[in-house]
């Protein structure tokens, strides 16, 4: 497996140059607080039908009532929730559907980093993000939305779904991995604790969606972030 090293005084291997400059710093909507987690309150903070997605959006939150998962892939909805013992999939929210926090971003125009190295859990895909990042001028703070089309050894997911949550595990599958990445601001942009990032994935198949708890994916993934 070809991969960056990211141990201080060893060489980076640099991936490929970008067509065009990556937006370093993309304007992020967040809806809901973290202090309305920390208050207890689960109640909708905004409808799902209210928000405006643009064909890049990418975003996710956790329904009202912790009754659902939230996953936006290129302004597209992936509503997930158990339901009698099984896992449900729904991209058209219903008229009272709201979510308790609900953040999003617009890429605008998606630059592909294809040949982009497997990783063996979450928090080495969060460096390795911030290095390519690196790489492509991006210093300092930084916020961007991604995604990752990605063929996946192992996925560990869980699903906010009353009347408790959902979890489970995939092997050897083809998903799409959606996100933010920050490294400042953390609480603001619902960043997992730990890492500069907040990932959901969507299965190839379109039937099952959700947050990401840890991950690791093979070789030949394709990299995507906001070009400038």
């Amino acid at each position: 497996m070809i991969r960056p090293v990211l141990i201080a005084g060893m060489a980076l291997a640099a991936p490929a140059a970008f067509a065009q400059s990556m937006a370093c710093n993309v304007d992020v909507a967040v809806s809901g607080s973290q202090q309305n987690l920390m208050d207890r309150d689960f109640s909708a903070h905004v409808l799902l039908n209210d928000v405006a997605l643009a064909p890049t959006t990418v975003g996710y939150g956790p329904g009202a009532d912790l009754a659902f998962e939230t996953t936006i892939l290129d302004g597209a909805y992936a509503i997930t929730q158990k339901v009698d013992g099984e896992m449900t999939l729904s991209t058209t929210p219903t008229a009272d559907q709201g979510t308790v926090f609900l953040v999003r971003a617009d890429a605008g125009t998606w630059q592909a980093l294809p040949d982009f190295p497997g990783v063996f859990d979450l928090a080495e895909l969060s460096d390795i993000i911030g290095e390519y990042a690196n790489e492509q001028g991006c210093t300092g703070d930084m916020t961007f939305p991604f995604k990752i089309t990605a063929h996946v050894a192992e996925l560990n997911w869980s699903v906010e779904s009353q009347p408790e949550k959902a979890t489970g595990s995939l092997e050897d599958a083809d998903v799409t991995i959606v996100g933010i990445y920050s490294n400042h601001d953390k609480k603001s942009t619902f960043m997992v604790p730990g890492f500069n990032l907040h990932a959901h994935f969507v299965t190839a198949d379109g039937t099952l969606a959700g947050h990401i708890v840890d991950v690791s994916t093979e070789d030949g993934a394709t990299l995507y972030v906001p070009a400038n």
